[in-house]
């Protein structure tokens, strides 16, 4: 599709109505609401309105799946909408509305939306293009598919796009297989530099794109939890129904001295296959994974820690800047669980490992929880259907899978299924409350002095595990 729309001489957007069948207003039998406008004193006043990007991002044609490869491919767009319609090319963006003429309508710093050709306008020359590539999952992952089924398929034509590149961003199951593909920095070409150094480094940049997070960007997700799509493995973003997101590598050791474990890829037929070079080029060649033999189970040998998760009320920050405000308002991150409907405060639950150093006081490690609401605490065997948090741990498996953070992992049949993830580094608590002032800025022995004969937060220091080999879906 890439192709098709790249070498159309202009491509009619149907942004209007609810559906495909809705039509083109003003052509043929669809009618169109003509702006209210009138002339005054020899001037025209008409009602002035919001950015046309704004009003096309709220149409339903902007939250389907498959129309994103038709916007950030297209060389010129017609887009119709209920009441006008837009142009938009590499030149300029403009509307029936505007009063200015045409030739007046430069583009400025309001496309509609970003096109993939007007990346190589980016002035940053020394910048790969492949570092887009996370960038637009995070954009297409908020749309919506009629079938489960084509969330990949949906974004074949730009994952064809960045296959192509020099240097080359191949992709397995939605996940780049190459760290110019990651986001590394939002610095300058040193980072990148590097990037391409490691370009070889599979299944290292593999594991770092498994770490992506729910966005949770909007509260009824984490209300009511996430539905997985069925033929997908857990730990693609492809998986779930939610909007994803990945942290920018700050630490550029951690790919300087990138996390190495052994990997591989079980094939259909009971074998296994090294992800390296030739393995990412067959990707690109168009063959589907069961077309080319492979399957969705990676196996991976690293160290294995099992680890005894609790489910209790939030903790509280030591220090507020609205005394009234409250903590799960504030910080509603992955690991925040409701437990019904409502979002009053005593709902909300996380997920934890504690290690105590003292009375009432020592370390603790929240779960980023990858799916969650209602849902995710019966996936987890805790109990939902009472008001009562019961104490009773539960053992989860969490397998290290980069330098600073692992995946809590769940094994069914012999099959690890993710269930989200884990920082090492822990935080300090004492009393119900933890360290900070809901925003992160603290210094930890100022406020409890005991925190600075902690000789370590890594988890891993406390909860010493084995290797294993696993297989994860």
């Amino acid at each position: 599709m890439n192709t098709i729309y790249n070498q159309a001489s202009v491509t009619i957007v149907a942004a209007a109505g609810e559906s495909a069948s809705y039509g083109l207003p003003g052509v043929g039998q669809r009618p169109r609401m003509i702006p209210s406008k009138f002339t005054l004193g020899g001037r025209t006043w008409m009602f002035r309105r919001r950015l046309i990007k704004h009003r096309v991002d709220e149409t339903k044609w902007s939250t389907r799946g498959w129309t994103y490869q038709e916007a950030v491919f297209s060389r010129r767009c017609v887009i119709f909408t209920d009441d006008q319609v837009l142009y938009q090319c590499g030149c300029m963006t403009c509307a029936e509305e505007s009063i200015e003429d045409v030739s007046t309508s430069e583009r400025e710093g309001f496309p509609i939306f970003e096109r993939m050709a007007d990346r190589d306008s980016n002035p940053r020359q020394d910048l790969p293009r492949g570092r887009r590539f996370m960038r637009d999952l995070e954009a297409y992952s908020k749309r919506e598919l009629s079938y489960d089924s084509d969330v990949l398929r949906a974004m074949e034509g730009v994952f064809g796009f960045y296959a192509q590149l020099q240097p080359s961003v191949e992709q397995y199951w939605g996940l780049t297989l190459r760290w110019i593909g990651c986001k590394i920095s939002i610095q300058g070409s040193e980072d990148y530099d590097l990037a391409r150094s490691k370009h070889d480094d599979i299944v290292g940049a593999l594991l770092w794109a498994m770490l992506w997070e729910p966005s949770w960007s909007k509260i009824q997700d984490i209300q009511t939890g996430l539905v997985k799509r069925s033929g997908f493995p857990t730990w693609s973003w492809a998986a779930w129904k939610v909007e994803v997101r990945w942290s920018y590598l700050t630490n550029l050791e951690h790919l300087e001295k990138n996390f190495k474990t052994p990997l591989f890829v079980e094939t259909t037929a009971g074998g296994i296959v090294e992800p390296n070079d030739k393995f990412a080029r067959s990707l690109a060649s168009g063959k589907s994974c069961g077309g080319l033999g492979l399957s969705h189970i990676l196996r991976i040998t690293t160290k294995v820690v099992d680890l005894p998760f609790i489910e209790r009320t939030p903790y509280r920050p030591t220090i507020l800047y609205n005394s009234s405000a409250s903590y799960p308002h504030i910080q509603k991150g992955q690991h925040w669980v409701t437990k019904d409907e409502r979002s009053h405060e005593a709902n909300w639950t996380h997920f934890l490992v504690e290690k105590n150093i003292g009375a009432g006081r020592g370390l603790v490690w929240p779960l980023d929880l990858t799916h969650g609401g209602v849902t995710s605490s019966s996936d987890l065997a805790f109990d939902t259907d009472t008001d009562t948090i019961k104490p009773r741990p539960l053992t989860l498996r969490c397998i290290v899978i980069g330098h600073d953070r692992g995946m809590i992992v769940q094994s069914r049949n012999g099959i690890c299924k993710r269930v989200g993830l884990l920082r090492f580094e822990g935080g300090f608590f004492e009393n119900g409350r933890v360290l900070g002032d809901g925003y992160g800025y603290h210094d930890d022995r100022e406020i409890w002095p005991w925190t600075a004969s902690v000789p370590s937060r890594d988890l891993r220091d406390h909860f010493p595990g084995v290797e294993r080999t696993v297989r994860l879906g």
